[in-house]
């Protein structure tokens, strides 16, 4: 009975979320460091990874709340702008006071 309840899906889940995002970064180092290595700029990363993680939140909002999205106006839209400029801002600002 211990081990069928140690086995449920509920209790492996965070494990396997854990590995996950583990996995994630991991190999995001790695192709950052093979992309410099070969003479890409650090702003071209910056850049192709906020783009990457937009179309990666952009896909999972839609799959996983569809029904649950509110009317997008140019408000909500332009916030969410502004948010993502002074979030990109913030992490080129911090990369060049590290490197």
């Amino acid at each position: 009975m211990v081990i069928m309840a140690l086995c449920s899906k509920r209790a492996v889940l965070p494990f396997l979320g854990m590995v996950t995002v583990i996995f994630i970064q991991v190999s995001n180092m790695e192709v950052i460091k093979a992309a410099m290595s070969k003479g890409t700029d650090k702003y071209v990363i910056i850049v192709y990874s906020q783009i990457l993680c937009t179309f990666i939140f952009v896909l999972c909002s839609l799959i996983f709340h569809r029904s649950e999205c509110p009317p997008m106006t140019f408000s909500i839209l332009s916030k969410l702008f502004l948010l993502s400029v002074s979030g990109l801002v913030t992490f080129i600002t911090l990369n060049l006071h590290t490197s």
